[in-house]
């Protein structure tokens, strides 16, 4: 990509390119409670059962959990928790850097029929490094890594890299390396529900150089992939799949990569899950904007709702915690994906908010994790209601329910 690995580390520290927190499908590990919040600190994962009647989570007497990371560089950022959809993995992706170089990397965590939480576990050697963005197969089957950042002067243009997978031992609560990479790399931002199908945000190998666009790629029994075909795309800074996976949400940008003249389109292409190929896109609406701002988007898990949260780049300080956090609200038409804007959102005044958020799976709670200052070790855990009929949120009472220690990241399932 063309911009600078200095600006993709700030961004990668704001955005997640494959969907915040975790959608999740079974019920088996849930340990009697209504569901589950997770948050995490650079070195703890703090698990919390939530109530199912007012959405207040209430932290586990065995919480929290050491992640575990063992330090390779002089800083390192939790970016993302991620659970797999039978509610047994939790992943959480981390950057490590330093004056000369950044590694992306993840450890995993597993959680037992009671809802205990295990210390973090390092991937196991693989034919790819647990590094990029990840993402499942449809059917819970496989997560899928890419190792494309290795240091500042290689940045986004790795043509050697590759997108390595693991299959998910349910019965070991492990993960087993797949034996052959797929030669590509990008950001995994949907799938197949049935599991036949990848889709991965790439610089493209077939396309000329310095244009971006989709790998579509086919999943055999065992995990392999195989390239289907490229479709070109816009540069984007953040993508969303709809739950009924025939629509995915790009946002792309235009102008400068940071502050004044820098504009948003949002992008609306649709999934042949037949074929396993994009087949058509649109830009749908160009996004309000307003100097320096990035842009993260969620639907909620019924579809009826596009969420943006926006914040502007000179509200970011060196921790990489945003305040003056703005919620843009679309409504969505079920059958043409096509966005209606209904309403926004302002974070509490002075609360200074991460722009990640996390749905509970019936769409009724979103959680966030911020801090009343620019202090990150002084964050806590918030909680909204969600009324699905009309799209308000409303601040939980008693949020916020954790804290103060450093949170950095947050998910949640049913």
């Amino acid at each position: 990509m063309n911009w600078s690995i200095k600006s993709a580390l700030l961004l990668s520290a704001l955005l997640c390119f494959c969907g915040c927190g975790g959608s999740t499908s079974s019920n088996q590990n849930d340990g009697g409670a209504a569901g589950s919040v997770f948050a995490a600190s650079n070195e703890n994962l703090y698990v919390f059962d939530r109530s199912s009647s007012d959405g207040s989570p209430t932290q586990r007497p065995d919480s929290p959990a050491k992640l575990g990371i063992q330090p390779q560089l002089s800083v390192t950022k939790v970016l993302q928790i991620q659970v797999d959809n039978q509610n047994q993995f939790i992943f959480t992706r981390y950057v490590q850097s330093d004056c000369c170089g950044a590694i992306f990397s993840a450890v995993y965590s597993t959680r037992d029929s009671a809802g205990s939480v295990s210390a973090g576990i390092p991937f196991p050697a693989g034919p790819a490094s647990p590094g990029a963005p990840q993402i499942f197969d449809g059917m819970g089957r496989f997560i899928y890594v890419a190792n494309e950042y290795d240091s500042l002067d290689t940045g986004y243009e790795c043509n050697a890299c590759t997108l390595g997978g693991y299959a998910l031992d349910r019965s070991k609560g492990s993960l087993q390396p797949l034996p052959s990479p797929a030669p590509i790399t990008g950001y995994g931002v949907g799938n197949d529900p049935a599991g036949r199908y990848l889709f991965v945000y790439h610089p493209s190998i077939e396309l000329p150089v310095g244009s971006y666009g989709f790998h579509s790629l086919s999943i055999d029994a065992g995990g392999l992939l195989t390239d289907i075909e490229d479709t070109p795309a816009p540069f984007a800074v953040a993508f969303v799949q709809h739950p009924n996976a025939k629509f995915l949400y790009l946002v792309s940008q235009t102008g400068s990569s940071f502050g004044p003249g820098a504009q948003y389109q949002l992008w609306l292409y649709t999934i042949d899950l037949t074929s396993g190929r994009v087949t058509s896109s649109q830009q749908i609406t160009q996004l309000p904007h307003q100097p320096d701002f990035v842009i993260q988007p969620y639907i909620s898990p019924s579809g009826k709702w596009l969420l943006l949260t926006s914040c502007p780049v000179n509200d970011i300080d060196q921790n990489g915690f945003c305040y003056s956090i703005v919620w843009l609200e679309y409504s969505i038409n079920a059958d043409s994906g096509n966005v209606v804007p209904a309403q926004n959102f302002t974070a509490p005044e002075h609360l200074n908010f991460s722009p990640q958020l996390a749905f509970d799976q019936a769409g009724q709670f979103i959680y966030s994790v911020g801090s009343p200052t620019q202090d990150p070790t002084q964050s806590y855990l918030y909680g909204f209601s969600f009324d699905d009929q009309s799209g308000a949120v409303t601040e939980l009472t008693g949020s916020p329910f954790f804290g103060p220690t450093e949170l950095r990241a947050v998910a949640a399932t049913h």
